[in-house]
């Protein structure tokens, strides 16, 4: 089963939000992740953008995650009710290349 980031997340009906995934402390050192991909699995409903690995020290959740160890996303089209589920996938650049996988649950309100 893939490992579910955090627990499920509100948005009212229009927002637009924008995401953050962390992932130093899968990586080594010198290690960074590349290839980001994010799908819903749940429906058509939403459009997922913006996808991109941090160039800049980002912070999530009172942590600094340094550069080309976090990924953020946008993400807008949801609707009332109904509950999403997003798969992150991203490679890692190391040899030889590393895959993780993560789930994002996101319901509508």
């Amino acid at each position: 089963m893939t490992i579910l980031l955090r627990p499920k997340v509100r948005l009212s009906v229009g927002d637009i939000e924008t995401f953050a995934a962390d992932f130093t402390d899968l990586l080594d050192d010198i290690e960074v992740i590349e290839n980001p991909v994010v799908d819903e699995l749940t429906t058509s409903d939403l459009t997922i953008a913006n996808v991109a690995i941090n160039v800049a020290q980002i912070v999530i959740r009172h942590r600094t995650i340094e550069i080309g160890k976090g990924l953020q996303f946008s993400v807008t089209g949801q609707k009332l009710g109904v509950t999403y589920t997003l798969l992150i996938e991203v490679d890692t650049d190391s040899t030889p290349a590393r895959h993780f996988e993560r789930h994002i649950q996101i319901v509508g309100v």
